[in-house]
C-alpha cells in the first residue's frame, strides 16, 4: 500500500466518522419534525460499508514469521484505529462496536450475516432482529 492509498483510506475513515456524527446530530433535529430519514439511512449504510471493510482488514491480519511480532502489533494497532476510530467515537461507541461484532460472530453464521446486512443501529436492535429471526427463517436463509 502506498502512502497515497493510506492517506485516502484515512481520509475516507475520517469523513465517514464526521458524516456519522453529523447524521446523528441532524437526525435528532429531524425526527421531532417528522421528516423522513431516507438520507440518514443511506448514509448509515455507507458507514456500515466503510466500517465493515475496516473490520475485515483488522480481522484478516495474520502473523508472518518473516515480518515478526513488531510489525504485526503495529499493523493490528493501525487496523484497530481505522475500524474503531477512537478519535471520532466515544469510549461507549467503541465498546458498542466491539460488542456488536462479537455478538454477530456468535450467532449462527447465516443469522449473523442477515442481522449485519440489516444494519442495526445498536445492540438492542440487533438482539431484537436475531430474536425475531425464527429457525424456519434460518433454514430459508441457509437453503434458499
Amino acid at each position: 500500500m502506498t502512502g497515497r492509498d493510506k492517506d485516502s483510506e484515512d481520509w475516507v475513515a475520517r469523513l465517514a466518522g464526521l458524516l456519522q456524527e453529523e447524521t446523528q446530530k441532524k437526525s435528532q433535529l429531524i425526527r421531532p419534525q417528522g421528516l423522513t430519514n431516507a438520507f440518514q439511512t443511506r448514509v448509515q449504510g455507507q458507514m456500515w460499508t466503510v466500517d465493515d471493510k475496516s473490520r475485515q482488514d483488522f480481522l484478516s491480519l495474520r502473523y508472518d514469521t518473516q515480518k515478526g511480532a513488531r510489525e504485526l502489533g503495529q499493523r493490528l494497532d493501525s487496523a484497530a484505529k481505522h475500524w474503531l476510530r477512537p478519535d471520532l467515537r466515544t469510549a461507549a461507541q467503541v465498546e458498542q462496536c466491539v460488542a456488536m461484532d462479537k455478538f454477530l460472530s456468535l450467532l449462527p453464521k447465516e443469522a449473523g450475516a442477515w442481522v449485519q446486512k440489516q444494519q442495526p443501529r445498536d445492540m438492542e436492535e440487533a438482539i431484537s432482529m436475531a430474536e425475531h429471526l425464527s429457525i424456519s427463517a434460518w433454514r430459508f436463509l441457509t437453503w434458499g
